[in-house]
């Protein structure tokens, strides 16, 4: 099985750091040998969240503590939670968008690309 999903992070105005958390992600990408290509993310389940029992946090380990920069869009939630319950392996990247005349205001995507479940 190989799917690809693609969204729009959630929540990120609501993070704490925000929005310096994006602009230094986006920094990062800056500095990459290939700039505009994307950084690791990972996926996780947050089945303690109050707003939602089925939520999934982006975490971007190259930020640190400030990783956890929002969340899967609650429509797609259930479904990347249940593969990530099921073992599937999700290659996540998520790249920034900083809009010229909003650079105060920036957001992120993430694209997802669904491998086989690990044994």
């Amino acid at each position: 099985m190989t799917e690809r999903i693609a969204f729009q992070v959630a929540g990120v105005s609501f993070r704490p750091g925000y929005p310096d958390n994006l602009l230094r992600l986006h920094d990062i990408e800056q500095s990459q040998p290939l700039p505009g290509e994307g950084t690791v993310a990972v996926l996780e389940r947050d089945p303690n969240n109050p707003h939602d029992p089925n939520a999934v946090k982006v975490m971007v380990p190259a930020l640190g503590d400030d990783g956890h920069v929002g969340f899967v869009p609650k429509d797609l939630a259930p479904e990347v939670g249940t593969l990530i319950e099921a073992g599937y392996r999700l290659l996540a990247e998520i790249s920034t968008r900083v809009h010229p005349d909003h650079p105060d205001r920036p957001g992120a995507d993430v694209k997802v690309l669904v491998g086989s479940a690990e044994p």
